[in-house]
């Protein structure tokens, strides 16, 4: 959709935005999303333009919903929804999620909405409430790394996509809670509004403009970090900070005063993976970024990278990912 035919339609009447919280919601994927859309409407109204969306959180009784945070925020109740028809249904995770799925009326009223509503989104353990409300079966989806396996076990009729950061199936999309649900939002209002005010959105919300999906939940050197010592963790955040000089072990052992073998040793211990893995990933994440969030040519994404060329940068996209990073970035700006 062209930022003009966007504007347009939002004229008349601004999107209705509607986010379904319960006791136990987590907080960020549900305010998160709201704030996305909010500072849009910042920023249409600062171009003297009409606001594009409106904003309501639903709740089964309304008035105070303590989130899981402890924050209590103030919401209203499902039947002052009736006459409403949501262009966007969002459902958040949280530590609430079984009681929700428990609550034949919290399930009816997500039916009974999901079926006007244009787009459905689910984050984090939200993922769980739309499926057991049967808004999945057949679909492709994700949810948080933690969450995987209990998902597959519970639905078997839904494709769980293991550690992606969000999935786009039809009108329906799922991600993996907390910060992605900001990557979805602003893809959402790149949707209506095009390219251009999606990224002044980013751009005011400090936040990278959108990663791609396919994007892992845990970055290599979060990994790392979560599961060495200090020492080692450390030697992790220097090949991924400094990957355009294009580290080796050989380089690392001696800048971190091991022997190789002893350094290598160490490194597979602590991080399940050796050193010229570690190295690997962190290069193809690299890449990943560049492609997303710059028009960089080939040769230029490849160096920064950490790659010897354009040529070594294709052969390993293909082998790792099954398409050429040309087809990986255009992927990204049409999903």
């Amino acid at each position: 959709m062209t930022a003009g035919a966007g504007q347009d339609e939002h004229k008349a009447s601004p999107r209705q935005i509607v986010v379904m919280a319960y006791e136990g919601a987590q907080l960020l994927s549900l305010a998160g999303p709201c704030e996305a859309f909010s500072a849009t409407n910042t920023a249409l109204v600062a171009r003297h333009q009409p606001a594009a969306y409106a904003i309501a959180i639903a709740s089964p009784r309304g008035g105070v919903v303590r989130t899981a945070a402890g924050v209590e925020i103030n919401t209203r109740p499902f039947e002052s929804f009736d006459a409403t028809m949501p262009d966007t249904l969002i459902v958040p995770g949280g530590s609430g999620i079984r009681a929700v799925m428990a609550d034949t009326r919290s399930l009816d009223w997500l039916r009974s909405k999901a079926v006007s509503a244009r787009r459905l989104a689910a984050f984090g353990g939200g993922t769980f409430i739309i499926a057991a409300a049967g808004l999945l079966s057949g679909h492709r989806c994700v949810t948080h790394w933690r969450f995987e396996d209990d998902l597959e076990r519970e639905f078997p009729d839904i494709g769980v996509q293991r550690g992606a950061l969000y999935v786009r199936d039809g009108r329906i999309s799922t991600a993996a809670g907390a910060s992605a649900s900001l990557d979805l939002a602003i893809g959402f209002v790149e949707d209506d509004l095009g390219h251009t005010l999606a990224s002044e959105v980013a751009r005011m919300m400090v936040v990278p403009r959108r990663r791609p999906g396919e994007q892992p939940q845990i970055s290599a050197e979060l990994a790392a970090q979560s599961s060495a010592t200090p020492r080692v963790a450390e030697a992790a955040e220097w090949i991924v900070q400094n990957i355009h000089a294009r580290p080796t072990v050989a380089g690392l052992a001696h800048r971190f005063a091991m022997s190789e073998r002893n350094f290598s040793r160490r490194f597979r211990e602590e991080t399940g993976v050796s050193p010229a893995r570690f190295i690997e990933k962190a290069r193809l994440e690299a890449a990943r970024r560049w492609l997303v969030t710059s028009q960089l040519p080939m040769e230029s994404v490849a160096r920064k990278s950490g790659f010897s060329s354009a040529s070594h940068l294709n052969q390993v996209f293909r082998k790792s990912l099954g398409v050429t990073p040309l087809a990986y970035r255009k992927a990204s700006r049409d999903s």
